[in-house]
């Protein structure tokens, strides 16, 4: 009962704080000093609790750095013309009839070959959204066809998730953007 009472008021926070514009930090704040009262209530030391919460930041900035990067990236192209270039020459290859499926097989393939699925979105779904959107195509549907193929692309057998070190016969499944280990799993030899 008490966590749901902790939960509500931390999402009532967050929400107030999208629906008036304001910046979600105070309200994430608030959530920390929440979640931390919970723990201390629930007989949970301060010191374990700051140093799981120190853990997961430094599990997170990777995926941070990650981010601002392909962000900084994708902004260059952007801004020095790439994609504008390979949209203007990509026109006369492709047509309105195959624009989905092209889409769909392109962000799919920059998956696989890239390993990332934020990449791919950021850079070949954005080329394809330029190009759809200017053949006529339903911006939805080209919405659908960029993630359709990054899932895909990403769930490929060519790219399997990396795996953690281990000394028993356990291995744990990892981000192999952060390297952050996951579920644990029985080892399966290739």
């Amino acid at each position: 009962m008490v966590e749901a009472v902790v939960m509500l008021a931390f999402c009532a926070a967050l929400f107030a704080s999208v629906a008036q514009g304001w910046s979600i930090i105070p309200a994430l704040l608030i959530g920390v000093v929440l979640f931390a009262g919970y723990g201390l209530v629930r007989g949970r030391k301060l010191s374990a609790m700051t140093r799981r919460a120190v853990g997961s930041i430094r599990a997170a900035g990777m995926i941070l750095v990650t981010f601002a990067l392909i962000g900084m990236l994708t902004s260059l192209w952007r801004a020095s013309g790439t994609i504008a270039f390979i949209v203007a020459h990509a026109s006369s290859l492709i047509h309105g009839a195959t624009v989905l499926p092209l889409t769909f097989l392109l962000c799919s393939a920059m998956s696989i070959l890239v390993g990332s699925s934020f990449a791919s979105a950021a850079t070949m779904g954005t080329i394809c959204m330029s190009l759809g959107l200017s053949m006529g195509a339903h911006p939805v549907m080209l919405g659908g066809a960029v993630l359709a193929g990054v899932y895909v692309g990403t769930g490929s057998p060519r790219s399997p998730p990396a795996r953690c070190s281990s000394r028993s016969s356990l291995t744990r499944t990892c981000s192999p953007i952060s390297g952050a280990c996951c579920a644990p799993e029985r080892y399966r030899s290739p």
